[in-house]
């Protein structure tokens, strides 16, 4: 049986590079067929597409914000109606119904099909519901020796860190602008990962991250929430996973989101799930110094929590150049609250020791 073709505007790849990653895990990468490059110049368009969908028994038309479909795109939905596959369109959570713009002739049948919405939360279980009836899985062989690719991958993955880390390093220097264009270099990392590697667990927390960061980054409501809500996808489906490290992460990972979002008690309280299987995550430590700080700011200060949450940051986190940033800044917000503390405390303040 046939596979999937993943159809996208470029503009939408931040959305099918997760879609890619959710069908490659259970249909096999050899199933899913999406460009992550342009067609080559000199290329005959119509024989590259027909060849590439002839294999393939559906094909997923990702639709999001102001979609006016490329020449590529209009051409890769009309040949699929030709040959008579699955069409099903997918909006992002940008969108709640089916832009009209750019439905030419050959694709106005798009207006009639049953659409699919990532915002809602039944949308995986949906999707994969219909794919397996046309789509049958298969395990895919890799060529390379197993310790070749592993060292490739071990490789990607600490530069994917490595580009994180200086994003946040970035946004805490005030520059999100540079920030921005380091997370798009770890975003064409994790692309070329989840070729080599769908199911990589960690691979997918570290995608998840990468969308929180730039929800962090853009100063515009849009694009933050479209980030955040990118990013939660990802986490909400791990916060369960039986690997700890993973779970740990993704834990950690809904309360940043929730930070995001301004919802500090639930940031602390996610955060406080993470610490307490990975009581060694540094990272966590500095968030839920965060998630309190915030709290604070509302007239909830737990002079405690903060402190404790101080002390293991510097006991705990690893990066050294990140760990001077917010140590400095963590110490300097603690001193004046301790400062406004000892000053008079509201009745809602806690101070144990």
């Amino acid at each position: 049986m046939g596979g999937i073709f993943l159809s996208y505007r470029r503009g939408d790849g931040d959305v099918a590079v997760l879609l890619y990653a959710w069908l490659a895990e259970k249909f096999g990468r050899s199933q899913v067929f999406w460009d992550r490059e342009d067609i080559k110049a000199g290329t005959e368009f119509a024989a590259e597409i027909s060849d590439r969908l002839s294999s393939c028994n559906a094909l997923i038309a990702l639709i999001g914000r102001r979609w006016t479909p490329s020449e590529w795109v209009r051409r890769e939905i009309a040949l699929a109606f030709r040959r008579k596959i699955i069409v099903l369109p997918i909006l992002t959570s940008d969108i709640s119904s089916l832009p009209q713009k750019g439905l030419t002739r050959g694709i106005r049948k798009l207006a009639t099909i049953q659409h699919l919405e990532t915002r809602d939360l039944r949308f995986r279980d949906q999707l994969i519901d219909i794919l397996q009836a046309v789509v049958l899985p298969r395990r895919d062989s890799n060529p390379q020796s197993h310790a070749q690719t592993q060292r490739f991958q071990d490789l990607m993955h600490r530069q994917v860190n490595n580009l994180q880390s200086r994003a946040l390093e970035l946004l805490k220097l005030g520059q999100p602008e540079r920030a921005i264009v380091e997370l798009q270099e770890g975003f064409e990392f994790i692309m070329a990962l989840l070729e080599f590697s769908p199911g990589d667990l960690e691979l997918e927390v570290q995608l998840g991250y990468l969308y929180k960061n730039l929800a962090q980054s853009f100063p515009d409501t849009r694009h933050r929430n479209r980030y955040a809500r990118l990013s939660m996808s990802v986490f909400e489906r791990f916060q369960d996973s039986p690997d700890v490290n993973v779970r740990a992460s993704a834990l950690n990972g809904l309360g940043n989101i929730f930070l995001i979002l301004d919802k500090p008690s639930k940031a602390a309280e996610y955060i406080r799930r993470a610490l307490a299987i990975a009581p060694d995550y540094g990272y966590a430590w500095n968030d839920l110094f965060a998630a309190q700080a915030a709290l604070a700011e509302r007239g909830k200060l737990d002079l405690e929590e903060m402190r404790e949450a101080l002390k293991q940051m510097k006991r705990y986190w690893a990066d050294d150049v990140l760990k001077a940033l917010y140590i400095k800044d963590c110490v300097r917000t603690l001193r004046s609250w301790e400062r406004g503390a000892r000053k008079g405390l509201p009745k809602n303040i806690t101070t144990r020791r």
